[in-house]
């Protein structure tokens, strides 16, 4: 979650002043939570906060508003904050303008171990992807403990099934490296991740 602060400088008399927080036009993605509080120079000061997005009011009452982007697509969008202590002296409203984007999140599974034992389970190591990927550009490589490469793929189902050297040797028990290279067509960038898998006969 991310967190921002708008500033509600609140003094000892009439009027109460409001100050604009420095952070304007904040991108997020629409999967981001953010909660914008408030922060009075006063603690004495008590009234009633009224919160608004995109001038439609909130049932929000309090001096904090925790926002999923997700329910308001994408584009620019406003949340506004009024404070009204109640005796006549409001503070002028406060503003923060908020740009929210579809992400290119990636979702993908990377399984710890394997066991090629010839049973009819977990005999081949690969990653499961869900989203944000691309099936045609993509790498598996599988090093041993001593950097040598033993395994490379390029196809997402074909996995790694405890042998080297054109299938002709097994590979023993013990811990393997592995480097998984895709690009992710919604940005269309490259990215690369690094882990270990346990090799389990």
């Amino acid at each position: 979650m991310k967190k921002l602060l708008i500033f509600l400088l609140m003094a000892l008399y009439c009027p109460l002043i409001a100050q604009q927080q420095e952070y304007q036009n904040l991108t997020l993605c629409d999967e981001d939570s953010l909660d914008v509080f408030t922060y009075s120079t006063n603690a004495g000061v008590q009234g009633t906060y009224f919160w608004s997005i995109d001038g439609n009011p909130s049932v929000i009452d309090g001096p904090s508003y925790d926002i999923v982007w997700g329910l308001y697509g994408e584009g620019w969008h406003t949340v506004t904050v009024n404070f009204d202590d109640g005796i006549g002296c409001p503070a002028e409203p406060v503003s923060l303008s908020v740009y929210v984007e579809i992400c290119a999140t990636t979702t993908m599974w990377v399984p710890n171990c394997f066991t090629p034992d010839g049973d009819e389970y977990n005999n081949v190591f690969f990653p499961v992807f869900y989203s944000g990927y691309d099936p045609y550009n993509y790498e598996l490589l599988i090093f041993d403990r001593w950097g040598e490469l033993i395994f490379e793929s390029h196809k997402v189902l074909e996995g790694w099934d405890g042998t080297y050297g054109n299938k002709a040797s097994k590979a023993q028990d013990g811990t393997y490296i592995w480097k998984i290279t895709f690009k992710n067509p919604l940005n269309d960038k490259r990215r690369q991740v690094v882990g270990h898998v346990n090799l389990i006969r």
